[in-house]
């Protein structure tokens, strides 16, 4: 991986701040890294992660309602991720994204369940403590209540990100998107899903999409933070805290995990996504804005490769 960081080291933090890189704080461990990167215009099957453990996802649909399998596309944040301001690029070349589709839309029907997603099964590294969530997102359609990302458990989630819409009437186009946290922290004997603690969410006040054509206005940074210790849901778009809440004593003041999927694109009680998801990271700490992933753009990505050549050929001469 190429660092940022060093390159800036011997350019002056002045070029660094001019390209709109700085330097980063410590990062957490990395627990799973989805680039979703393929070839685009292919249907996704295994989901490669990119981090150490090799949690290898499965795309795949739910709900019925001819649903289909997440598709690569060319469709992207940005060329070069890194990890943080000023951070290790985790991604060189970011070529593809994973394109989600809701089925009901062609229909109008806004409050399908119907879509695709990735799935990953259970795992003692995906229920830690503390952990971070975050991904790159683009609204296409605006499904009420579309799961981002998040950890199911009964006919809920233990934790979820989704979107919170308004101006819905079911077969109408939400007229906005805000980010939202869903909690599912009723004991482990209320199977059903029900009971104390069940459904409690957090919203936000930074929108995801807008507009009246039903495009969503672009893409978004998204993250959710859980603190173990408070038991707070803190919530991020773009890099700004936009809501946050702590868990309730109603049932157990926990999150709670029952080995159910990890997922992206849909499940967990909520909708069918319908947009690009790319670029999904999930820690076990609790990280600060300025280390989530950041997206370096395209005359940037020239100068750190020119830097990179040039950094490269004074080490090989002091050597």
């Amino acid at each position: 991986m190429v660092s940022v960081t060093g390159l800036c080291i011997g350019m002056g933090l002045g070029f660094c701040f001019g390209l709109g890189i700085g330097m980063s704080g410590a990062q957490g461990a990395t627990v799973l890294y989805y680039q979703m990167e393929g070839t685009a215009g292919t249907t996704a099957a295994a989901v490669a992660d990119s981090g150490a453990n090799g949690l290898t996802g499965t795309a795949g649909n739910y709900g019925g309602g001819g649903a289909a399998t997440p598709t690569y596309s060319g469709v992207t944040v940005g060329p070069i991720i890194t990890a943080g301001i000023g951070g290790a690029v985790v991604n060189a070349n970011n070529t593809t994204s994973l394109k989600f589709e809701n089925p009901g839309v062609a229909g109008g029907n806004f409050q399908t369940n119907a879509g695709g997603r990735v799935t990953l099964a259970s795992s003692a590294l995906l229920e830690p403590a503390n952990f971070t969530i975050e991904a790159f997102v683009r609204v296409e359609s605006q499904i009420q209540f579309a799961s981002i990302v998040g950890k199911e458990r009964n006919s809920g989630s233990t934790w979820l990100m989704d979107s919170n819409p308004s101006g819905h009437s079911g077969v109408t186009e939400p007229t906005n998107m805000t980010l939202r946290a869903r909690i599912d922290h009723q004991v482990l004997e209320s199977s059903g899903g029900m009971g104390s603690g069940q459904n409690q969410s957090f919203g936000s006040s930074g929108s995801i999409s807008s507009a009246a054509t039903g495009l969503g206005d672009g893409w978004h940074h998204v993250a959710m933070t859980y603190d173990d210790s408070e038991n707070r849901v803190r919530l991020f778009v773009d890099y700004v805290q936009v809501g946050t809440g702590v868990l309730s004593a109603d049932g157990v003041q926990d999150l709670v995990y029952n080995g159910g999927l990890f997922f992206i694109g849909g499940g967990g009680g909520g909708r069918g996504f319908d947009g690009w998801i790319d670029e999904v990271r999930f820690s076990d700490s609790l990280l600060v804005t300025n280390d989530f992933l950041r997206v370096v753009p395209e005359p940037g990505r020239m100068v750190l490769l020119m830097m990179a050549g040039l950094m490269g050929m004074m080490w090989r001469r002091r050597g």
